[in-house]
């Protein structure tokens, strides 16, 4: 009996012992060490909370991703196509929207099949799960497209899909002022208020840089790596009581970028003029739509770039719009976005230069990828990572 005494002691010194030295070897170590000991267990239970628990249902601004198993009883559908059936035009509008790209976009399939991390599935297609599927074989079928991605379950490759927003605890939820039955044999809808606000959005357009994404994710304080919801409310405080979904949603149309029934980036203006009797001096005036964030905002590797160039097609003068932050440490080293005064007012730049030659074209472009456009450059793929903001002209 004292000899199996003994060895549970030695095993349990040995675990203790192994869990101690994968703390040290991973980033804890800040942590001095009664605040680590104090922090060891609401930490597990949270990460227990959070994958099987009672917050499995909820977005976490990517920690994990959506238990599909807690979210809805087996009668209720996770393919968007089966509540299109009812829903043609709520179907039709999402499905034009980045929320149905979201996992399958060129830029998202390009990031995941270089990083690989399961980390980035969960805000980009938050009902996947291990149980279907490992990170591998989920990459490989966005990797190889085709017959390939047949294989996929709906939900996946649907990305951010109704389920995601609109299933909760086996209830369908929406943002009208009362429950209803809109079919009047299908289902009732039980009202959440927050679902068109800031609060909903920021869990997955809200969140830090992380510190580890493995085993579990644990992110830093700061800085933000998607800042969307705060720049929101710095703009909104005091002075408007818009909430996301007054721009991105438009009654039952879900397609996101419709503000005005246009897509946003048909909407900006650029108007460069030159000093009659100094053609290498220019004015620009850059006016953005009305906006409700910073702009560009999301992913730190966007960019709003203007270009002149003289009549050779030499590049005279560029000027990137963007919030920069240096991947390596996570330091702040520039913020140039473009920001109204509030929420719903367009932002504007006003500038004079003077140009080393007469400036005879200009560019206004929104590029996706700016960090890596050299990279994508040598592959061959840089094209689709640049979108024309508007035409520009010089007068």
């Amino acid at each position: 009996m004292r000899k199996l005494y003994l060895a549970l002691v030695g095993f349990a010194t040995l675990t203790l012992l192994a869990g101690v030295n994968y703390w040290i070897a991973s980033r804890h170590p800040g942590v001095s060490v009664p605040t680590a000991i104090t922090s060891c267990i609401p930490c597990h239970i949270r990460v227990k909370s959070e994958t099987d628990g009672i917050a499995a249902s909820r977005f976490s601004k990517g920690s994990h991703p959506v238990n599909a198993a807690k979210i809805r009883p087996e009668k209720l559908s996770l393919d968007a196509r089966d509540c299109g059936k009812c829903h043609q035009f709520e179907y039709t509008t999402w499905h034009e929207s980045v929320h149905a790209r979201a996992f399958t976009n060129h830029i998202f399939a390009h990031a995941v099949q270089r990083d690989r991390e399961a980390w980035c599935l969960n805000c980009h297609t938050p009902l996947w799960s291990g149980n279907q599927a490992d990170v591998e074989r989920i990459i490989g079928w966005l990797a190889k497209g085709g017959i390939a991605r047949t294989q996929m379950p709906a939900f996946i490759e649907q990305g951010i899909t109704c389920a995601v927003c609109h299933i909760r605890d086996g209830k369908i939820i929406g943002s009208g002022k009362k429950s209803r039955d809109p079919t009047g044999k299908k289902h009732e809808v039980t009202v959440d208020k927050n679902l068109r606000t800031e609060k909903f959005c920021a869990g997955c357009h809200q969140f830090s840089f992380p510190a580890e994404v493995k085993p579990v994710v644990v992110y830093q304080h700061e800085p933000a790596m998607q800042n969307v919801v705060a720049e929101h409310l710095s703009l909104r405080k005091l002075y408007s009581d818009k909430r996301c979904g007054d721009c991105h949603y438009k009654g039952a149309d879900h397609s996101l970028h419709q503000t005005t029934g246009e897509d946003m980036r048909e909407k900006f203006q650029i108007r460069v003029k030159r000093r009659i009797h100094k053609p290498g001096e220019i004015t620009y005036t850059l006016r953005t739509p009305p906006i409700g964030h910073h702009y560009p905002t999301g992913d730190l590797f966007r960019a709003v770039r203007l270009t002149l160039f003289d009549k050779q097609g030499n590049e005279l003068y560029r000027e990137e719009f963007r919030k920069e932050v240096r991947v390596v440490d996570q330091q702040l080293i520039s913020d140039t976005t473009l920001r109204s005064a509030k929420v719903g007012e367009s932002a504007s730049v006003t500038k004079t230069l003077t140009l080393s030659a007469e400036a005879a074209r200009c560019e206004l472009n929104y590029h996706l990828q700016a960090n890596i456009e050299p990279t994508l450059e040598k592959e061959g793929s840089l094209k689709p990572f640049i979108r024309k903001l508007a035409d520009c002209r010089i007068e």
